[in-house]
């Protein structure tokens, strides 16, 4: 019944010792990491060429941690055994591994009890991440950054404020911390973040054309949240297409030899405007007007009894532009 319980500076460790055994003489504690590795426990010899040969793992075991002595209890009379492991290092973010053995006064070892992992409720915080990379997106900001690999690294917090703005608002998802006694059950051995180089996060909530500061934490499994990077500044802007205009008309001008294209929608002010393109016969579409920040323009560059087609592109702020209209042919008659 090995118990185990990390405080700031130390493990404890607590059993009920066998009190049947009358020449029990003391206890041996051994410490390893919590985890597994894999080990390969089959080879295979392949040769590649008549001088050459080499060995292939043709199967894997996951085997625990190595365990090693590290303290010796010489009092096998009490009820309760209690042992405190303060030769951590400080701080240490590591899941420790304990397991006991009992010896007689032959120096007899029992077989070992069961296995428990612990680690120390440390406060110290993981160092702050470094942002490799802010890239603007449509409607959107990608924010890269990287991190030293810690053990016990939970996840992560993107902050963000305006450039008018001076508190900061978390905008990633909220991280769940699991409960602290069940805290190496949850860690991994490896470092689960050690197989990734760059972490990434899309900001899909910023408001195009904006300019905002961006700063990361880290977070471990206890809940401590480290310093935020240094803070890097980026903008965004929108890609949308504008509304697809709609040509209403294609008319010819009383007294002229022109032809009055008309479409909507109604032209909005902060838009660069529309653009006519025309063809005639099997010839391509060319653009014949500059950006139109009304919704009319008046073709005079036409013969008589041939027939052209029109499109109309409506062009955003950012130059974005819209699909190209329906086609709509007009002729102006001799």
């Amino acid at each position: 019944d090995l118990i185990a319980k990390g405080y700031t500076d130390h493990i404890e460790l607590k059993w009920d010792p066998n009190l049947s055994d009358t020449d029990m003489a003391g206890y041996y504690v051994y410490r390893g990491i919590c985890g597994w590795d894999s080990v390969c426990v089959e080879w295979e010899v392949i040769s590649i060429s008549d001088n050459e040969r080499v060995r292939v793992c043709t199967k894997w075991e996951k085997v625990m941690y190595d365990m090693y002595l590290i303290g010796v209890i010489e009092d096998p009379d009490s009820n309760l055994f209690w042992d405190s492991d303060s030769s951590l290092p400080a701080n240490s973010a590591i899941c420790y591994r304990y397991t006991v053995k009992s010896y007689d006064l032959s120096q007899n070892l029992s077989d070992t009890s069961n296995t428990v992992c612990a680690k120390l409720r440390e406060s110290e915080p993981p160092p702050p991440p470094v942002i490799a990379a802010l890239k603007a997106r449509d409607r959107a900001v990608q924010v890269e950054w990287v991190t030293p690999p810690i053990q016990d690294l939970y996840g992560f917090m993107v902050e963000r404020r305006k450039v008018t703005e001076t508190s900061w608002d978390t905008i990633s998802p909220k991280l769940n911390f699991p409960e602290p006694d069940y805290i190496c059950d949850s860690i991994p051995a490896t470092n689960i973040w050690a197989e990734d180089c760059v972490f990434v996060f899309v900001d899909t909530t910023a408001v195009p054309e904006s300019t905002y500061f961006y700063r990361v934490r880290g977070a471990d499994y206890l809940g401590n949240i480290g310093d935020p990077s240094a803070i890097q500044k980026t903008y965004t802007f929108d890609f949308s297409q504008p509304e697809q205009p709609v040509i209403s008309s294609v008319t010819e001008v009383a007294g002229a030899c022109a032809l009055k294209i008309v479409w909507s929608p109604v032209y909005i002010p902060d838009y660069l405007g529309f653009v006519v393109f025309r063809k005639s016969d099997n010839s391509p579409f060319r653009q014949i007007s500059d950006l139109i920040r009304e919704n009319s323009f008046v073709d005079y560059e036409v013969g008589e009894n041939i027939t052209y087609t029109y499109k109309v592109q409506y062009f955003g702020p950012q130059g974005n532009r819209s699909d190209p209209s329906a086609p709509v042919t007009g002729i102006v008659s001799p």
